[in-house]
């Protein structure tokens, strides 16, 4: 009971409907693609090391210039981060609002509860442009 008791009702939520599903999902179109892609590269390396040594080993430094991927990849990585933690906060916000939403109309509350859905909204939607941009 604690642990219910400390996480909001929209995180459980929005956890069960969109992060683990959309989680197993994610990692099986990842792996469907990265695993074909590693087989290939690796077969193009040694497959240039056979042919000619010397262009492979040109070619080797310029990975210092694909290392911007990788670096790109933990930015990219850490906006979605962001962009799904701010989802999880405005379907947390949300369903306590919609969940009390008999004493929210009986006091005339719905601008006050109105506010934080739009300023999480928004912070939402500039989290998702930014990981959109990079």
């Amino acid at each position: 009971m604690l642990y219910h008791d400390r996480q909001r009702v929209g995180d459980l939520s929005d956890r069960v409907t969109f992060k683990d599903v959309a989680g197993i999902d994610k990692a099986k179109a990842e792996l469907s693609v990265l695993i074909p892609n590693v087989t290939m590269l690796v077969g193009i390396v040694v497959v240039m090391f056979v042919v000619d040594p010397g262009f492979a080993l040109s070619h080797s430094r310029s990975h210092r210039r694909c290392s911007w991927c990788f670096v790109s990849t933990r930015r990219i990585k850490r906006a979605s981060k962001i962009a799904r933690r701010k989802e999880s906060d405005i379907a947390s916000v949300a369903s306590e609002t919609l969940s009390a939403i008999h004493v929210v109309q009986a006091y005339t509350t719905e601008d006050r509860h109105a506010e934080p859905f739009r300023e999480h909204n928004v912070e939402r939607l500039r989290a998702g442009l930014d990981a959109v941009r990079l």
